[in-house]
């Protein structure tokens, strides 16, 4: 029955309910009237062909043609009465205890003749179908949170409802699951204005009643035993259980972050989702249609939303989830590694992948531990091979090496990144990275990948040249690879000359890109101002070095700044005040901080030296004498 058809009987009702278009899309079967002079009885007619070539005449019969949006009439009505509904349904106590006690009933007829005649399906199905509907009367609970859920906890019911997860059943299960998953649904309080706060208090509290009467250890149960193998019969329904439970887990992080970690731990979730993301089911018909497992994609999305708002799981996942496996780190580079030459087929595998980035993001910007796990399962290793390639993942691999090489505690001596440096460097890593510094592929890569962003990249490209210089030391093998790709070695030919020149002017380039932007106040680019001036700051510190260990790449710069009418001096102010702000917390730079004299050194050189990591000792002393 279509929605004309609902309003074209309804005409003798003596009831009156008000309902909303959310009830309609669920197919809310209940009494209306309708609302006098809101739908005239007109009859049916055939549909006509709009004529571009005919004018509109005023006089036509109103109910001889169609509107613009293409409904006639009586179908404009219909929508319009629905739009005047100024209250949704609500299920009120009354209503609710009649199906508490309906609900009641079905369970203890359907649980004693399953008793009594336990080999005879004939005898129970009817109270099956039974239970079936009720279950999934219990949705409408969720109109009226207030009222509903504190009388379900009361009444029992719900510690009833919860033992429904043990039965032999698999519909019967799955439909607690999935009225578990409308009573936590986000679009049910989300437009709740002012009452949002109230409404989700009472989600709250039925979610620790779940808790308490170990509803979640059984649904972590049912998880483990639903089999999405494509070879099955049963595989669509078992497939779409995996996923009604992961949308409960969902909701609940949206919720309250704090019930996740041990609503986890009660699901032994980790090992479910570290499992899923490895393995991808798809049927002959997905794998003709080229599609992605999605649930292989939604796991790989729960698990990226769980380590982002819960510390304890994420540092879970640098230890092995269970005995004699691996871990979760481990899990997920191999995830990564299967895609280092070729891309997804289809944007659920992009999603999939993505998540598998932002997991690895969250854990490494999570302890030094995390990091140092990374770096034992050569993810620095693999990097370097995704940024030989042209595809997603070489643009993706942009990001994680800017938070592999940032410091977690940028205060502190930073040897854990200075090892990572050493290892992208000993890898040849810089090679690939001075072609995406020099832009190489982005066209192509711009238009192959819509979120794929030049300035986002830029942003990252000059952070990790900064902590390139920031942590190498002079005079040494790692030191000089990096400057061998700005600075030619002597006698050089005229096209490697040609090619450090164009690096360098690449870095100025970008210095007066974020220097400009900061003075007439842009805003864009998906880039804040904070992230325009951290920027600036981030490739001023690595000219500032690359000046001070070169002489005639300082002079090159001089020269090009003068062009640009400016002076160098404006590196050497932005460096400093990036020291004073980042290491020497609330301290104001001195008079002599702001001295044009490039051989200035101040009276309390010694003592701010002293006080820096030693990733910015140089970068100090390197501005101080620009």
């Amino acid at each position: 029955m279509n929605v004309e058809d609902i309003f074209s009987t309804q005409s003798n009702v003596k009831g009156i309910q008000k309902i909303s278009k959310r009830q309609l899309e669920r197919g809310f079967s209940g009494s209306f009237q309708i609302l006098e002079n809101s739908i005239n009885d007109t009859e049916e007619r055939p549909l006509k062909v709009l004529r571009t070539d005919q004018t509109f005449d005023p006089e036509d019969s109103e109910e001889d043609r169609f509107f613009q949006d293409g409904l006639t009439k009586k179908e404009k009505n219909v929508f319009d009465w629905v739009d005047q509904v100024d209250e949704p349904y609500r299920i009120n106590l009354d209503s609710a205890r009649r199906i508490i006690l309906k609900f009641e009933k079905i369970v203890t007829k359907n649980t004693e003749l399953r008793l009594k005649f336990p080999s005879e399906p004939t005898k129970f199905i009817d109270s099956e179908a039974d239970l079936d509907e009720v279950i999934l009367e219990l949705q409408t609970f969720s109109m009226n949170a207030k009222e509903c859920f504190p009388f379900l906890i009361e009444s029992g019911s719900l510690e009833t409802l919860v033992g429904l997860m043990t039965h032999e059943n698999k519909d019967i299960i799955l439909d607690v699951i999935q009225v578990v998953g409308e009573w936590t649904a986000e679009d049910l309080y989300e437009d709740k204005g002012d009452d949002v706060l109230d409404e989700i208090e009472y989600i709250k509290n039925l979610i620790n009643a779940l808790k308490d009467l170990s509803f979640f250890q059984l649904l972590g149960s049912v998880l483990s035993s639903l089999n999405e193998d494509p070879n099955l019969d049963d595989f669509d329904n078992d497939k779409d259980g995996v996923h009604k439970i992961l949308e409960i887990v969902e909701n609940i992080s949206t919720l309250d972050s704090s019930l996740v970690h041990p609503i986890c731990s009660e699901m032994k979730l980790l090992s479910f989702l570290t499992n899923r993301i490895q393995n991808s089911y798809t049927s002959k018909e997905d794998e003709i249609l080229r599609q992605s497992d999605f649930n292989q994609q939604y796991s790989s999305e729960i698990l990226s939303i769980l380590v982002q708002i819960d510390s304890n799981i994420s540092s879970e996942l640098i230890f092995p989830i269970s005995e004699n496996s691996k871990t979760g780190m481990d899990i997920i580079l191999e995830c990564v590694s299967k895609y280092r030459k070729k891309d997804p087929i289809d944007d659920i595998g992009f999603e999939y992948l993505e998540n598998l980035f932002d997991i690895l993001a969250s854990l490494i910007l999570l302890s030094a531990e995390a990091k140092s796990t990374f770096l034992r399962y050569e993810g620095i290793e693999l990097i370097c091979l995704m940024l030989e390639e042209k595809n997603f993942c070489r643009v993706m691999s942009i990001k994680l090496l800017d938070f592999v090489l940032t410091p977690v505690d940028i205060k502190s001596e930073s040897s854990l990144e200075i090892s990572a440096v050493k290892r992208f460097l000993d890898c040849g890593g810089y090679n690939p990275l001075c072609k995406v510094l020099m832009k190489k592929n982005s066209k192509s890569l711009s238009l192959k990948y819509p979120s794929y962003s030049v300035h986002q990249e830029q942003y990252r490209i000059s952070s990790i040249f900064s902590y390139l210089f920031r942590l190498t030391s002079p005079n040494t093998v790692q030191r000089w690879k990096i400057l061998s790709k700005f600075v030619p070695f002597e006698n050089a030919p005229a096209k490697i000359i040609n090619d450090c020149r164009s690096r360098l002017d690449r870095l100025i380039e970008i210095h007066f890109y974020y220097f400009n932007s900061l003075a007439a106040n842009e805003n864009s680019k998906g880039l804040s101002e904070e992230d325009f001036q951290f920027g600036l700051q981030m490739i001023d510190s690595a000219l500032s070095i690359l000046m001070i260990n070169d002489e005639k790449s300082k002079d090159h710069v001089s020269q090009l700044f003068k062009i640009k009418m400016s002076n160098v001096d404006v590196i050497k102010e932005c460096v400093l005040n990036y020291i004073t702000e980042t290491f020497l917390e609330s301290e104001k730079p001195t008079e002599d901080t702001n001295k044009d004299n490039n051989n200035d050194i101040t009276t309390d050189f010694d003592s701010i030296y002293s006080r820096l990591p030693a990733n910015a000792k140089e970068l100090y002393l390197s501005s101080k004498l620009l």
